[in-house]
């Protein structure tokens, strides 16, 4: 009997192998022959699903849906159909979800301005031929009233830039500026007649703000008695009305009673050249005291860091050790590029941001340059006299590279019935200004 009941199920299973028993055609059926599979209830319906009591079962009711469905927020074991089980783990997941989907877009969003905001800066950077090495610099400003909102200078102050005849800023002060104005110490490389003289005294008249009686707190070094005394013309003309005090050094023994030990210190802003600094810091016991300053500007820096005789190295030293205050920052400022003067900031200047506008050691855009081959030294003053025989339109300057040659080309030019005077060291300042005075050549 048995034999015959296995040999017809699998006869059954052979004849039915292949075929598939259709659920939703014959649903009654399959529920009498128990085939159908208990389904999954969604989560979400609320209604339909019945919480495990710890102790006596309860029934779900209408009245009850709200806090069901308040409860379904946290993680739970549910009963969906019999002794199945499934956790719920309710709306906190989606929310959490959703939440780090909107800080994404945000953060894409922010990356993406970012990286606008850098391009227009570029291209302005571009625009204007500024070129920046450094951490952190900051975007140059092109406007004076920018500048006043973004970093609160002074009304005054703007008023003296007005007055003067600045109306915009030039490249070297659309970047120097702000550098200088966040508390950064900077090298930049500008053409002449490219605005620098301004480029450092608006952060300096800016940061030292009023007066102190603290001794110097910004010092300016430039090579030339000339340069400096351009300097200080354009320092006072900016600092008016602010109650910041002046000075140079035109006589050293004046320099004694006006800023010695027993001086009552009301001075902010000294503007000199290297030698006679140096003069009054190496007396006993020192004339100056340096140990306030919180500006140490390098003006025309290439020339002031030459070795040698002729050059300036060991009174910038003397200089530099003597500003030992805490918050002194350097800036310097030069028409040429050199690599000594490079190498040297960017070792000693910490946090340092270097600008060049233009190609560096380049001519400025204003100066239409000629080459003349003469041959030889004799050759220099035959083709100087042709350019005069030529016609040439005073004021003109002729450079030579030392004192001893200046004064030779001045006893040539003055035999041939030129009006022409000579400039060197061995000359007063009186003497400099007269020159400086008259119509020359």
């Amino acid at each position: 009997m048995s034999m015959n009941i296995m040999d017809a199920e699998d006869l059954f299973r052979k004849l039915t192998s292949g075929a598939k028993f259709n659920f939703k055609k014959y649903p009654a059926d399959a529920q009498k022959l128990k085939c159908l599979k208990p389904k999954c209830i969604p989560v979400c319906s609320a209604l339909s699903i019945k919480k495990e009591p710890k102790g006596d079962a309860c029934k779900v009711s209408d009245d009850s849906v709200s806090s069901e469905a308040h409860e379904l927020d946290t993680d739970s074991e549910l009963t969906l159909l019999g002794s199945m089980k499934a956790a719920v783990t309710g709306n906190k997941f989606k929310k959490k979800k959703n939440s780090k989907k909107k800080l994404d877009t945000q953060e894409s969003l922010k990356k993406k301005c970012a990286a606008q905001q850098e391009e227009r800066i570029s291209q302005l950077r571009k625009h204007h031929r500024i070129s920046v090495t450094g951490r952190s610099v900051p975007p140059p400003i092109v406007d004076f009233k920018r500048m006043q909102e973004e970093f609160n200078l002074s009304p005054k102050l703007i008023q003296n830039l007005l007055n003067s005849g600045y109306t915009d800023p030039t490249p070297i002060q659309m970047q120097a500026i702000p550098i200088m104005l966040q508390g950064r110490q900077v090298l930049s490389c500008a053409p002449t007649g490219s605005g620098k003289t301004a480029a450092f005294l608006i952060p300096v008249i800016h940061h030292l703000a009023g007066p102190r009686k603290l001794g110097f707190r910004a010092v300016i070094v430039s090579p030339t008695r000339e340069l400096a005394s351009q300097t200080f013309r354009e320092c006072v003309r900016l600092s008016e009305g602010t109650g910041l005090r002046s000075h140079i050094i035109s006589k050293t023994s004046q320099a004694v009673r006006r800023f010695g030990p027993q001086s009552s210190k009301k001075y902010d802003i000294l503007v000199t050249t290297p030698n006679r600094l140096v003069y009054l810091l190496q007396q006993d016991p020192p004339t100056l005291s340096l140990n306030h300053v919180e500006w140490l500007i390098v003006d025309e820096s290439d020339k002031l860091f030459e070795t040698g005789p002729k050059g300036f190295r060991d009174q910038l030293a003397v200089i530099y050790r003597a500003c030992d205050s805490n918050n002194v920052k350097r800036a310097m400022f030069s028409a040429t590029h050199t690599i000594h003067v490079a190498r040297w900031a960017r070792k000693n200047l910490r946090g340092l941001i270097s600008v060049t506008v233009g190609h560096r050691n380049a001519a400025s855009d204003n100066v239409d340059q000629k080459l003349i081959f003469v041959g030889s030294e004799h050759g220099k003053m035959v083709a100087l006299r042709e350019l005069v025989q030529k016609g040439l339109t005073p004021p003109v300057l002729i450079f030579v590279q030392t004192k001893e040659r200046a004064k030779e080309l001045f006893s040539e030019l003055i035999y041939d019935g030129i009006n022409v005077d000579v400039i060197h060291a061995d000359r007063t300042q009186l003497q400099h200004s007269s020159c400086v005075a008259r119509v020359w050549m």
